[in-house]
C-alpha cells in the first residue's frame, strides 16, 4: 500500500496508507512463523478496509482532492475539445480549398462545389455512403457536435442561457452560409457572371459564422473562446 504515496499538487497522497501498511507489516513479519495463510489473507483484507474507512485509499479527506478532481475535469474537457471543436477546424482548413478553387482566370466551380460539400463534413450532402443512414439519423457533423455541446453529455447550459442560444443562432448562420455558397457555385457552373462576383463576400461572412459557431462550441463545453487556442 505504500506505493500509492505520492505527491500531486504538494500534497502527499495516502499518508495514513503508509503507516497502515508499516503497521500491517511489522504484525506480519512477527507472526510469520505461525500464522496461516488464512489469517495472513485476513490481516491484508483488514488493511486494506482500513485505508478505506479513511477516505478511498487516503485521498477522501485530503485538501488537495479538489485540485485533483479539477484536474480530471480538465482532462475529460480537453479530451471531449479534440471531437467538438476539431471536426470545426478541419471545415476551415477545407474551405480555403474551395476559395482557391473559385479564383483566377478560370474558375473551377464545379470542382469547387465538390470540395464545398466535403469541407461541410456531411451537412450539404452526405457522403455516398452515408446517403441510407441519412434517412433516419442525423449525419451533419457540425449539427451532431451542437447536440453534444447542448444536449449531450458535453451539455453545460439551459436551453434559456446565452451560451446554448449563441449556438443555435451561430449553427443556423453558419449553415445558412454553406448552403448560399454551394447554391452559387451551381450557379457559377452554369455560367453566371454574377454568382462568380457575389462568392467571395458570401464565402468571408460564412467564415466568420464559422469562427463564430467554433467560439459558441468552446464556451460550451467550459473553455474562455479563443481561435487560437490549441486543441
Amino acid at each position: 500500500m505504500s506505493r500509492m504515496s505520492r505527491k500531486t499538487g504538494g500534497c502527499r497522497i495516502a499518508p495514513v496508507c503508509m503507516a497502515s501498511s508499516q503497521v500491517s507489516q511489522g504484525q506480519t513479519r512477527s507472526s510469520s512463523n505461525s500464522a496461516t495463510p488464512l489469517s495472513r489473507r485476513r490481516e491484508v483484507l483488514a488493511t486494506i478496509a482500513m485505508s478505506v474507512s479513511v477516505g478511498g485509499f487516503g485521498l477522501g479527506s485530503l485538501p488537495c482532492e479538489a485540485s485533483v478532481l479539477d484536474g480530471l475535469k480538465e482532462y475529460k474537457r480537453d479530451s471531449n475539445a479534440k471531437f467538438l471543436v476539431g471536426p470545426i477546424r478541419l471545415v476551415r482548413q477545407r474551405m480555403f480549398n474551395v476559395l482557391t478553387l473559385t479564383e483566377g482566370s478560370s474558375p473551377q466551380y464545379g470542382e469547387a462545389q465538390e470540395a464545398l460539400r466535403k469541407a461541410s463534413l456531411d451537412c450539404l450532402e452526405p457522403a455516398a455512403g452515408l446517403q441510407g443512414f441519412a434517412k433516419v439519423r442525423d449525419v451533419c457533423t457540425l449539427s451532431i457536435v451542437y447536440k453534444s455541446v447542448t444536449k449531450g453529455p458535453a451539455a453545460k447550459h439551459d436551453p434559456d442561457s446565452a451560451e446554448y442560444k449563441e449556438a443555435t443562432a451561430s449553427l443556423i448562420a453558419l449553415g445558412s452560409g454553406l448552403h448560399n455558397l454551394d447554391d452559387l457555385l451551381v450557379a457559377g457552373a452554369a455560367g453566371s457572371a454574377e454568382a462568380g462576383n457575389q462568392f467571395k463576400a458570401t464565402f468571408i461572412s460564412t467564415m466568420a459564422s464559422l469562427d463564430r459557431y467554433e467560439l459558441a462550441v468552446q464556451k460550451c463545453i467550459g473553455y474562455e473562446p479563443s481561435l487560437d487556442r490549441k486543441i
